[in-house]
């Protein structure tokens, strides 16, 4: 648990991720054959969350005991987990392995809560066909509205694109986060290198190009 030199000390005077480490500890010492983790990082600094989030993965895992854990925050369920279970209203959406849940939801609210997605509906224009202003999309018969979901590292912003308008810009050191109004007033974000991007301001004109086909949803 690296926590050696620390037995004559109150809990009072350890810090919050030394804390958990002697409650996994104590948690393990009886062998158990599966142990239950409840948001176990929710009170902890960015920083250290992320520290003592490797810490316990190493543990666990040194450990050879199943973990099953309750999170709300999705880089702790891609970065921890071998399989994870996604619930919402008290039913499971899906199961499986991290990317798939990334780059495959079963739905928009799986989708919606991996990867940062954006999420458009759109009501078809045209029997079986979606006109929207970054292509065209073909759509099960019977079907009056779909959701779109796009990930934002599968649009980019080139000189020569489909046409947008920079609403707000963000950044975020590794990459920034580039919110544009499409034409028909719909509105997505793109996510750009930190490293390697085309320079844009708040309020200027650019070119949409899109990467990947969205995944698409019927709307019940």
């Amino acid at each position: 648990m690296d926590l050696v030199g620390f037995a004559d000390r109150r809990i009072s005077d350890l810090s919050g991720g030394e804390q958990q480490r002697v409650a996994l500890a104590r948690a393990l010492v009886p062998q158990p054959n599966i142990l239950l983790l409840d948001e176990p990082f929710s009170n902890l600094d960015p920083v250290l969350r992320a520290s003592l989030r490797e810490q316990v993965r190493g543990i666990v895992r040194s450990a050879g005991v199943t973990t099953l854990m309750v999170t709300h925050d999705q880089e702790e369920a891609l970065s921890m987990a071998d399989r994870i279970g996604f619930m919402k209203d008290g039913h499971i959406r899906q199961i499986g392995v991290a990317e798939e849940l990334f780059t495959q939801p079963s739905d928009v609210s799986v989708a919606e809560f991996f990867g940062d997605s954006n999420i458009l509906q759109y009501n078809t224009s045209a029997p079986r066909t979606l006109n929207w202003p970054l292509g065209t999309i073909s759509v099960p018969d019977g079907v009056s509205a779909v959701s779109l979901v796009i990930s934002p590292d599968s649009v980019e912003i080139m000189p020569h694109g489909v046409d947008g308008v920079v609403l707000d810009l963000q950044y975020f050191g590794y990459y920034r986060k580039i919110s544009v109004e499409l034409s028909d007033g719909q509105h997505i974000h793109v996510r750009q290198s930190g490293l390697n991007y085309l320079p844009t301001n708040i309020g200027e004109r650019v070119g949409l190009v899109l990467l990947r086909a969205p995944t698409v949803f019927s709307v019940d």
